[in-house]
Formats: C-alpha cells, sequence, structure tokens
C-alpha cells in the first residue's frame, strides 16, 4: 500500500462546469477490466465556506448526470494516473454543517451505449466498421489497431439489444478486445495493440515499499479447459460441402477421457470457409483464457489494461516475465478529507488478475439474442417491378421494424421461400410478389438467418374470394405480370353445386405423353367463337 507520507500521494477531482475545487476526494475505487466498461465510484467531500453573508448551496444532482469528470492521481506534482468518464450516479450522502458528502459513479463514455435498445440492420460491412459507425453516433472518442483480417458481412442484425450490448457481441465474435486510457476507447484484435507499461519491482512486504511501482503477494496458476471446439454449419449454395472445423489448444495432454474434452457447435454460424476459421478461433482462444493466470496487490495506479508490464527480482523466476492486466481493483483513500485527524495519511492500494504478456486475451463469446417466434414483413424490389428474385427463388423483404432502410431491393439479405415440394428440378414454386405481407421464420433462431415460411392477407391485400359467402371454394389465382388478367383453378364444395373451374387469361396448352381418357356421364357442351383445327397422325375412328 502506497501512502503520502512516503510519497507525497494525492488526489483530484473535476466536475465539467464546476469551479476545481468543488469536491475533495476522499476515497474512490475503480474497477477495471479487458472488454468491461469500468466502474469508478467516488466518496466527495465538499467543505463549507465560514461566511455568515453567504449561503451555503447544495450540489444539483441532476445536474451532474452526464456530465464529464476526472480523477487523476499525482505523486508529488507528477500526474501518474487520469481516469476520464461521464457521471452515470449520484447520491447525497448526509453532511455535519461545515461538509457535505456526496457518493458519485463515473462510467466511461462507452456506457451512453447502454441507454437505449435498438433493432436495425447493417448491410455489406464488417465488424470494425459498424464498431466505428457505433461509437461515431455516440460521440466516443475511439482508436484501434487491428492486425486480423475483418471480411464484409452481408447482412448483420441488431434485434432489440442496446448498442453497448451489440457492440459487444460483434466484438466478441471477430476476438475484439477494448479498454480505457484517460478518455480513449482502444480496441485491438492483438496483443500487439497494447503499449510497453513498467517494470514493477517485487517487495515481499507492502509496508516495506518504497516508491509508487512495487508489487507483492504474487500469485500464479493453470486451469483446466476444453481441449476442442468443434463446429459444423450448412451452406445451401452447396449442401453437400462438408462445412466442418476444427480448433485444438496446444500441448493438451490426456485427462482420463477417452476422447479431448470437446466443444461442439452444431450450428457454428458461418457459411464459407473463410469465416469459419477465423471465428472459430477466437471462440476457442476465449477458452483457453484461464489456462494460465496469475494475481497480485500492488500499489502502482499506473497498472492498467492495455499496458504490457514486467516483473523483476521475483524469487520465483518464472514470474520475472512480461504481463498484461486482464482485471484490476484500485482503492484509494484520503482520511484527512473525510475529517480524520492523525493515523494513516493518503493510501493508495489495487488487486489485478494477469496473463502471458505475449498471449492473446479473448473476450468471453456472446451468444445472439434469439428469434422469440415468427413474423411478418412486407415483400420488396426495385422501383417499376412486380417480382424480384434470384436464381434460387430468393426474395427481398422489408420488416415493419426497420426504421433505418428504404423498403426497396436494399432493405434485407436475400431471404429463401419455403414451397410446399421440391426436388431437383421439380416441385412446386410461387413466387411472393412485391407489396404481399410474407410470414418469416429463422432458421435455429438466427435472427441473420431469415427464411419465408407463408403469406398473409391483409387490408390492402385481399383475398380471391368473397368470404365468408364463397367459403366452400378452395382457388388457386394467380395475376398477370403488370397487367389485371389472371389464371385460376378452382375448386367448388357446395353441396349439388361441385365445381372444377379452370381460367386461361390467354392460351390453354395440355401435352399428354400418353393416352388421354374422357367419360362424361352426361351432356357435353363446347363452343367456338373462332376456327378449329382437328389433326390426328393415324386413323381417327
Amino acid at each position: 500500500m502506497l501512502s503520502s507520507a512516503k510519497s507525497g500521494l494525492r488526489f483530484t477531482f473535476q466536475v465539467a462546469g464546476l469551479p476545481e475545487d468543488t469536491f475533495s476526494v476522499g476515497e474512490f475505487s475503480l474497477q477495471e477490466g479487458l472488454s468491461e466498461l469500468f466502474t469508478l465510484n467516488l466518496t466527495l467531500v465538499k467543505t463549507h465556506t465560514l461566511n455568515p453573508f453567504k449561503p451555503q448551496t447544495e450540489v444539483d444532482l441532476t445536474a451532474l448526470l452526464m456530465q464529464e469528470a476526472v480523477l487523476q492521481i499525482f505523486n508529488g506534482e507528477l500526474a501518474q494516473r487520469k481516469i476520464t468518464g461521464i457521471i452515470s450516479h449520484a447520491d447525497w450522502a448526509g453532511t455535519d454543517g461545515n461538509k457535505t458528502l456526496y457518493t458519485l459513479t463515473v462510467r466511461p463514455a462507452l456506457w451512453r451505449l447502454t441507454l437505449n435498445q435498438d433493432s436495425r440492420i447493417f448491410h455489406q460491412q464488417n465488424v470494425p466498421a459498424i464498431l466505428n459507425g457505433l461509437l461515431k453516433k455516440h460521440r466516443v472518442r475511439a482508436d484501434s489497431k487491428l492486425y486480423d483480417t475483418h471480411q464484409d458481412r452481408e447482412y448483420v442484425t441488431q434485434k432489440r439489444e442496446s448498442d453497448y450490448a451489440f457492440f459487444s457481441r460483434l466484438a466478441t465474435e471477430e476476438g475484439i478486445s477494448f479498454w480505457f486510457e484517460d478518455e480513449t476507447l482502444f480496441f485491438s484484435d492483438s496483443h500487439l495493440g497494447m503499449t510497453a507499461g513498467l517494470p514493477l519491482v517485487y517487495s515481499p512486504q507492502p509496508e516495506t515499499a518504497h516508491g509508487i511501482d512495487t508489487i507483492y503477494q504474487v500469485r500464479l496458476g493453470v486451469g483446466m479447459s476444453p481441449q476442442r471446439s468443434l463446429h459444423k454449419d450448412f451452406n445451401y449454395d452447396n449442401p453437400r460441402y462438408h462445412l466442418s472445423h476444427m480448433e485444438s489448444s496446444e500441448g493438451f495432454r490426456d485427462f482420463g477421457s477417452q476422447t479431448p474434452y470437446t466443444v461442439f457447435e452444431s450450428y457454428g454460424r458461418f457459411q464459407k470457409d473463410a469465416a469459419a476459421k477465423p471465428f472459430l478461433k477466437y471462440r476457442h482462444e476465449a477458452l483457453d483464457n484461464q489456462k494460465k493466470t496469475g494475481s497480485g496487490n500492488s500499489n502502482c495506479i499506473k497498472l492498467m489494461l492495455g499496458k504490457i508490464f514486467e516483473i523483476k527480482s521475483h524469487p520465483h523466476a518464472p514470474l520475472n516475465a512480461r504481463w498484461q492486466i486482464v482485471g484490476i481493483s484500485h482503492h484509494g483513500r484520503c482520511p484527512q478529507a473525510l475529517g480524520y485527524d492523525g493515523g494513516d495519511g493518503t493510501t493508495l492500494s489495487n488487486q489485478f488478475s494477469f496473463i502471458d504478456g505475449l498471449a492473446d486475451w479473448r473476450p468471453p463469446f456472446h451468444y445472439k439474442p434469439l428469434a422469440d417466434g415468427d413474423e411478418t414483413a412486407m415483400v420488396v424490389g426495385p422501383e417499376g417491378e412486380e417480382i424480384f428474385v434470384n436464381k434460387d427463388g430468393a426474395i427481398k423483404v422489408h420488416f415493419h421494424w426497420n426504421r433505418y432502410d428504404k423498403a426497396d431491393d436494399g432493405a434485407s439479405c436475400w431471404v429463401r421461400v419455403a414451397q410446399g415440394w421440391n426436388g431437383h428440378g421439380f416441385g412446386f414454386m410461387a413466387i411472393p410478389r412485391i407489396g404481399q405481407e410474407v410470414i418469416i421464420s429463422y432458421l435455429n433462431g438466427d435472427i441473420d438467418r431469415p427464411i419465408v415460411t407463408g403469406s398473409v392477407y391483409n387490408g390492402l391485400n385481399r383475398p380471391p374470394l368473397d368470404l365468408p359467402a364463397q367459403k366452400t371454394r378452395t382457388t388457386f389465382k394467380t395475376k398477370t405480370h403488370k397487367g389485371k388478367g389472371f389464371n385460376e383453378l378452382r375448386f367448388e364444395d357446395a353441396k349439388g353445386s361441385e365445381e372444377v373451374y379452370i381460367h386461361g387469361q390467354k392460351d390453354f396448352t395440355a401435352h399428354i405423353e400418353n393416352d388421354a381418357y374422357w367419360h362424361i356421364k352426361h351432356d357435353q357442351k363446347q363452343r367456338i367463337d373462332n376456327n378449329r383445327y382437328h389433326d390426328t397422325g393415324f386413323v381417327d375412328v
């Protein structure tokens, strides 16, 4: 633990729009973790003036919310650390007449992304571009260092998620971790994106530690994790291809199981090998996060996420190496500001966890929100078209909740249409037309893989029958493309009026490969308004 008696340790706290000396810092705790929003809790003191002619004013708590705030830690006149964020919560905590206590919670600017919920679709973008767009939307200062290739995604859905939940989920899928330095958010897909920190000298007793860069009570250990990850999926463009990928941990050994401990995902959430390999790699590396970890205590406020640090002079040689922080909790206290005379001065300590400095820590995997049922959407396409379809019979749709995209052919990915029967070159085919309302289901509940499973009538698209008067009829009625005509096959099942009715808007063609047989038990009537041709190849009997 570091004290002001040895180091000149002091804390300052400032809120935008308030005088610099408004608050003194009595106590603070700072919780930080890779790919987590830090939480800074402070107990602050506002000292009242002794001027009887000047009324004391309390701090307007509501006015504090969302204001930028800065905690600084000094060693003498040298600034050691600066934590910048926004105030998310403020409490009046009591007064004794001479001073008033306030407790404040400060979160990073990225915390703003937790305050909304949205549903939208991103088209033909890679994940870093989507992340940067979200950060720009919420005015979050950010910087990044990316070393891997991040491919464009055709279709990415945010469905009833906060922008932060969506941001975290996408970053996780692509192995991107983030942390904060001062007012800036940094994110990277490799430990190479972190900067060199500082050497820490080991001291077995905190009370004998001198200076502000001392580490003590270090522990190093190993943990068991799955040895393999196996993912499978299916690509309808290449249905016979064995779309399967496996990733194994290096140097795993037999722990008594007949087969390696394997995490199997029967639905891998990828459609091509190029996307599957990095997706599985990041997923498996996240499972390996706990294979080799350490923890310790120090008095160094500069020990922080995104900084590689080095331990020196430790009697256990394996610890004298380079490490990276994955989680840390700082605690600082100034008894004098709280009104306690004597005793210890200002103190600072922390507890932290770390991994190998050359390892790539991956954020724990976030599953997508599952579709919570079917929904409907409108069939869309280019202006002036009535039918818009690709070679697979897939269509484009516009969801009722989509408030960002126009209702045109750019509103969705190609959505396949379930048909009543199908096979290679045969089956049933009815293509939903622009303006129809269709039922959307989701394969495996995946919000990025919609499929049309039906269609429904509505207030604009009315049934082709006069219901309920014609309730005994069953019909298959089409509509002339860009015209007013129709073809129809209709069945009437009213007792005594049973009928099979066929209407052709233009021609009727029947081609029979062998015999044709008609048995009419009553009259036959035939009317031809123009010519009739009869051609018999052999004998007309």
